[in-house]
């Protein structure tokens, strides 16, 4: 691709990075949503955890950087709206168990 046309192959390839670092941001985003809940339900490791476990899938870091931003005093609107979305709830539901019935003993 490269030797056929260098301009195509360069525009191919600044779409794919502006691609990746769209799909990262998205990522970001989920991954601070995961530690405000784990941070609400008082259950922050098992949050980090779960942020960590998405690190190893997508092969990008994003422990760091969430971490990162919440540390800061100052920042951006998105992580309010994630921090208020939470916050509505007056419980963050637990994780799903399996179901079962329990019957009367008719005896």
């Amino acid at each position: 691709m490269r030797e056929r046309d260098f301009a195509y192959y360069m525009r191919s390839m600044d779409l794919l990075w502006e691609q990746w670092n769209e799909f990262l941001e998205t990522e970001r985003q989920g991954a601070y949503l995961w530690l405000i809940i784990g941070i609400k339900n008082f259950k922050y490791q098992k949050y980090i955890e779960r942020i960590r476990q998405r690190e190893k899938e997508i092969e990008a870091p994003l422990l760091d950087d969430v971490l990162q931003i919440y540390s800061c005093s100052v920042r951006p609107k998105w992580t309010e709206d994630a921090e208020r979305f939470v916050c509505n709830f007056k419980s963050v539901s637990p994780e799903p168990e399996r179901a079962g019935m329990k019957t009367e003993d008719k005896r």
